[in-house]
């Protein structure tokens, strides 16, 4: 029933990954080329959504049938995932979302955002990616993407998250490092340290 549901979440998830990936993993690369680095990732993904749609039916092949419950908690998942989205977008505004400070570090600082949903973990958007993909598996059946959710993580976690912790640490110094001892970088606490 969710077939084309779970294309185009594989098709979405390649254009974010390259991005994430690519975006801090060779910083001076973009800054040359500038705002043109938007138009560049179009191009390494374009090929790549082809060829997910060109194999959707290997995608879609193997598919669980869940109980009712279980995919609406799927369903759940998602609508959590994408209020948790909505709202780091909000705090951290629409350039830092898309890299622009990564691509254009002189031209403003930003600020570092250690309030609100920033105060549990420190990157709740990538936590945020770790519960919607087990949604859409929940929702769609779609055992291709149970394995995007064990690749997210395993990206995210060793990868992303890695680089964009060491240019938020050349970016804000002290600042960042104060803060990175403060609070989680994935998983939040279930029981906050005493800090006195």
């Amino acid at each position: 029933m969710f077939d084309k549901l779970a294309i185009i979440v594989w098709m979405v998830w390649s254009i974010v990954i390259i991005a994430l990936v690519l975006i801090p993993l060779f910083p001076n690369l973009w800054r040359k080329i500038g705002i043109l680095t938007y138009l560049v990732l179009f191009i390494f993904w374009f090929p790549i959504a082809y060829l997910i749609l060109l194999n959707q039916d290997l995608i879609i092949t193997n598919v669980v049938n869940f109980h009712i419950i279980l995919s609406f908690f799927g369903f759940v998942l998602i609508i959590i995932s994408l209020i948790i989205h909505v709202w780091v977008a909000k705090l951290l505004g629409i350039k830092a979302i898309v890299g622009y400070y990564v691509i254009c570090p002189d031209n403003e600082k930003g600020s570092l955002v250690t309030s609100s949903i920033f105060s549990i973990v420190r990157h709740p958007d990538y936590l945020s990616h770790i519960s919607l993909w087990p949604g859409f598996f929940l929702l769609t059946g779609s055992l291709s993407l149970l394995i995007l959710t064990f690749l997210d993580l395993i990206i995210i976690y060793f990868i992303i998250i890695p680089l964009e912790e060491k240019h938020l640490l050349q970016r804000f110094g002290k600042e960042y490092m104060d803060y990175k001892k403060r609070v989680p970088k994935f998983f939040p606490r279930i029981f906050r340290r005493n800090t006195s």
